[in-house]
């Protein structure tokens, strides 16, 4: 499965995407608005919290997923 692949290099990066995206976060947030400084933590705070967010997607499909066919093998 193609998707798995996907999920297990996003996994070995989780702690990574949190931490960029906390830090992001607080950069833009706090930070300052103009100049190329805010620009690009407003990009990279996208960037990150899509990783992020495509990673938590996949695990909850794949956790599904797998419960799925835990079941249907238990009812068998």
């Amino acid at each position: 499965m193609k998707l798995l692949g996907i999920l297990n290099e996003l996994h070995n990066f989780r702690y990574a995407l949190w931490i960029l995206t906390v830090l992001f976060t607080f950069l833009v947030t706090f930070g300052p608005n103009d100049g190329s400084l805010g620009i690009t933590g407003k990009i990279l705070l996208c960037l990150f919290a899509s990783l992020l967010g495509l990673y938590l997607l996949l695990k909850y499909n794949y956790k599904r997923n797998k419960r799925k066919e835990i079941e249907k093998s238990n009812s068998n």
